[in-house]
């Protein structure tokens, strides 16, 4: 004969302390799980330590997405006409998610509590230019580092099983040329938050915005003219270039279908120091002899910024 299961002895005045007792008990259910989750992380058996590690990422995004469902219920709760407009750099950022995950106008606009008409809209504009401009980069367009920066990073969370060389060729394909190693320092990079409009109601007006140019740190400041300098290699098609960058039709990157440049620019004036054109890619020593001749003819700068490329290595440093 089985004996009967005993209630659990609950306070006298339980009703009133059902709240705590919810946050103490997902305080506690949060130690147990992180206590197991430690144990599996730690285990010697790889599929322990995969089973662990699927079963955090599955948590993250189920808190992700009551998080997310918590501010948009907040800000539903607003009529449309009075909810914070988003910035020109924000209004980019959304289509981009949207190409990203494929969504439609209908969905996209759902998601962000907007409506299908504004995405039309920001779609029909998006190329404009200047002041009044709806969408934006990150950086201007001679400055553009961090949409680099931006455009590796969305590909890699669409693609996260591929790898550095990878997302070089999905992006040679698009006809933006990018070596395995600037890839993954554009992965490794943190992308500026956009800066502030100028409205006083928004983000505190210009004076916040010169502020916040202040605090951001530069290693190297040009102060005169061959203080500082940099040199980079860059390829000036021909022929039609790099119009279809995929086999067949690609063409060889050599004369007679590109040139390969090598740009010496001073910081300070802006001005092109030296140029030097190679009939294909350019070993150390080429790059080196044409780097002397620049120094000989304006003389030696404080500091030479370059990149990491091949060109880059032992024969410049002895020559730096």
């Amino acid at each position: 004969m089985v004996a009967a299961a005993e209630p659990v002895p609950l306070p006298d005045e339980w009703p009133e302390q059902t709240r705590s007792g919810l946050l103490q008990a997902l305080g506690l259910l949060r130690v147990a799980v992180y206590t197991v989750r430690g144990w599996a992380e730690n285990s010697p058996l790889a599929k322990a330590r995969l089973q662990g590690e699927v079963e955090r990422l599955e948590t993250e995004v189920a808190l992700l997405q009551q998080e997310l469902r918590l501010k948009n219920a907040r800000m539903a709760r607003i009529e449309a006409a009075r909810r914070p407009h988003y910035t020109p750099v924000e209004r980019l950022e959304i289509l981009m998610l949207g190409v990203t995950r494929g969504w439609s106008m209908a969905e996209l606009a759902r998601r962000f509590l907007l409506t299908a008409t504004t995405i039309a809209q920001w779609n029909r504009r998006r190329d404009e230019h200047g002041p009044e401009a709806l969408l934006r980069t990150r950086e201007p367009v001679n400055k553009f580092p961090d949409l680099v920066s931006a455009l590796v990073q969305q590909l890699q969370a669409l693609l996260p099983i591929a790898g550095r060389r990878k997302l070089a060729e999905h992006l040679a394909r698009a006809g933006l040329h990018l070596s395995a190693s600037t890839v993954k320092r554009r992965l490794e990079a943190e992308v500026a938050p956009p800066m502030p409009p100028d409205d006083p109601s928004i983000s505190g007006g210009p004076a916040a915005t010169s502020a916040m140019k202040k605090e951001a740190p530069r290693a190297v400041v040009a102060r005169a003219t061959n203080h500082v300098w940099g040199a980079d290699l860059t390829l000036v098609p021909l022929l039609g270039g790099f119009a279809v960058p995929w086999l067949p039709f690609a063409w060889a990157q050599r004369w007679p279908f590109c040139w390969w440049v090598l740009l010496v620019v001073d910081h300070f004036s802006r001005s092109v120091v030296h140029v030097a054109l190679f009939a294909q890619q350019p070993k150390e020593a080429e790059v080196v002899a044409a780097l002397e001749r620049a120094v000989s003819a304006t003389g030696p700068p404080k500091h030479f910024i370059t990149d990491q490329g091949v060109q880059f290595q032992g024969g410049y440093r002895a020559f730096c």
